[in-house]
């Protein structure tokens, strides 16, 4: 087995871990396809794209990959409360830091060279009649050796 399929298990274990009382969302790539019950307070982790770093250590090619970190938070809007959205807008930032500190402090494992966060796409907002979600993607950079 190749080393992306432990370090996507890792990572997943990672956000999962730090994100325990969140739900799993269903579909990493698109989350509009999960139920609503699943947005109260989901994660997710995606497969992002790749490059070669062009670094070579004997028959181990350097392969840097992005993944995205999706976590999403509920809240009710029926008569447009701003308190209740914003308190739901700084949770999902408290959830974001969860996941960033414990990528950047704790030691990776012996599969991956380097694991940092890169950035996010800010907050997206879908919102129905009772109820909005917002979701804040995070991508994550890994890279590790991969045995040719």
């Amino acid at each position: 087995m190749s080393k992306i399929s432990s370090i996507y298990d890792e990572l997943r274990t990672l956000v999962g871990t730090q994100l325990s009382s969140h739900t799993e969302l269903n579909n990493p790539y698109d989350i509009t396809d999960d139920a609503d019950t699943m947005f109260d307070k989901g994660w997710a982790v995606g497969l992002g794209p790749a490059s070669n770093t062009q670094r070579q250590v004997g028959c181990n090619m350097s392969v840097a990959r992005d993944f995205v970190v999706t976590i999403t938070r509920r809240y009710f809007t029926p008569s447009r409360d701003i308190a209740n959205r914003i308190a739901a807008e700084k949770l999902l930032f408290e959830d974001q830091l969860l996941v960033i500190k414990d990528i950047e402090t704790n030691p990776s494992s012996s599969n991956i060279a380097k694991m940092v966060f890169i950035g996010d796409n800010g907050l997206e907002f879908l919102e129905g009649d009772r109820f909005g979600f917002i979701i804040l993607q995070s991508t994550i950079n890994v890279e590790y050796f991969e045995q040719l």
